[in-house]
């Protein structure tokens, strides 16, 4: 895992370290939700210039108490951290010689693997690796995240869950407002929050035709226009995350289209 990249601790999706909310499941990451609500108080600091004096010194005030509770909690738990980072080294090199089974067992699964998962990239049969991937989430030390395409590979997955929503929302037996939302936000998600530079060039040329097929959903079947789209980004992008609770303001329109 690279320096500034972590799990999340809910889904296991890679994300920045720095990120205050999983951007796939929308969990909050302790670390740096903190991070961005001490950038904001220090936002809210260089605003009082600006504010008449009576109104400087009352808010001075509020942020003193807030300040004085975020460093409370903090150098709470520094203490709390110091103690347990003895706890932990112990358990640390106790679990070791329990852990080294894992570790090899989890190399030994790459080694036979990864080289398929290879050759099914270079082929451009990517179903097979979805496929590979869902038959294998039970296997003893099975981990795809190392494979340097799983990302590209992840993005692809979304894709097929999206038309797997698409499919269920045109049967009216099945069409319900949970996945209504879900198809929603998925299409939001592949259509307008990837990052060029987070995959391979061929990579991003693969998802820009991707991205062509859920458009002609959108603006087919969920009858969007490019405006209305674009107005539903703007409202659920919540600083690079989707608002999934603003997403869900949109579902029951959603939904009675398709119902139409």
């Amino acid at each position: 895992m690279r320096g500034n990249r972590i799990r999340c601790a809910n889904c296991g999706a890679e994300i920045a370290r720095s990120s205050a909310k999983c951007p796939h499941c929308n969990a909050i990451n302790e670390w740096g939700a903190q991070k961005e609500y001490i950038h904001h108080l220090e936002g809210i600091k260089k605003d009082l210039g600006q504010l008449p004096e009576d109104l400087q010194k009352a808010y001075r005030g509020q942020l003193a108490r807030i300040w004085k509770r975020v460093l409370c909690i903090i150098a709470a738990a520094a203490v709390a951290a110091g103690a347990a980072i003895g706890i932990c080294r112990m358990a640390a090199r106790r679990a070791q010689e329990a852990d080294a089974p894992d570790t090899k067992a989890q190399l030994l699964w790459e080694k036979e693997h990864f080289g398929q998962l290879d050759e099914w990239y270079a082929q451009g049969d990517y179903d097979a690796i979805v496929s590979f991937m869902q038959s294998r989430y039970e296997d003893e030390g099975y981990c795809v995240w190392n494979w340097e395409h799983y990302p590209f590979i992840y993005v692809y997955e979304s894709y097929l869950y999206f038309l797997d929503t698409v499919d269920c929302m045109s049967d009216k037996k099945t069409a319900n407002r949970h996945t209504a939302m879900t198809m929603a936000s998925t299409a939001m998600r592949l259509l307008f929050f990837l990052q060029e530079q987070d995959y391979a060039q061929e990579e991003w040329e693969t998802i820009q035709e991707l991205q062509t097929d859920i458009e002609a959903v959108v603006y087919g079947p969920m009858k969007f226009t490019e405006e209305e789209a674009l107005a539903l980004y703007e409202k659920i992008n919540d600083g690079g995350y989707i608002d999934y609770e603003a997403c869900d303001a949109y579902t029951d329109g959603i939904w009675e289209r398709f119902m139409q």
